[in-house]
């Protein structure tokens, strides 16, 4: 191989590695070999979840581990700390009531991740504290 024809190879190859995305980003077309995406399974066992207490029409951020009891945060259980499904978020909500005050306003914006996007659980609309009158 000359010196020529290994030039010719290594831009073949660098326009190559430079194009690539811009087949997928700018061009909008799909290529033989399937889509690859960084991180895609990370966060699927995990939910996205704040408290808030409720007076009138002001919402107030609850530190929720502080709450628990859990300062600083590092002492916290794992399970405590990472809320993994709608069950442990419930729970949660559960012992924040009771770590409050009695007619507290308990409301929770809660998400939890799953492969094609999140599945919101709560989105602060309904006082968590208040028992539900079973039918």
């Amino acid at each position: 191989m000359t010196i020529h024809q290994r030039m010719a190879a290594l831009a073949l190859l660098g326009g190559l590695f430079a194009l690539t995305p811009a087949w997928r980003q700018v061009f909008g077309l799909k290529g033989p070999v399937p889509q690859w995406r960084m991180f895609s399974m990370i966060y699927l066992d995990q939910c996205e979840v704040a408290f808030y207490t409720r007076q009138g029409d002001v919402d107030t951020r609850v530190d929720r581990l502080a709450t628990l009891g859990h300062v600083p945060w590092t002492d916290a259980p794992r399970d405590v700390l990472l809320l993994k499904n709608a069950g442990a978020v419930r729970s949660q909500a559960k012992a924040l009531c009771a770590a409050l005050p009695p007619g507290t306003d308990l409301r929770a914006f809660a998400r939890c991740a799953t492969f094609h996007g999140w599945n919101p659980l709560y989105d602060r609309q309904d006082d968590l504290c208040v028992a539900k009158a079973s039918p």
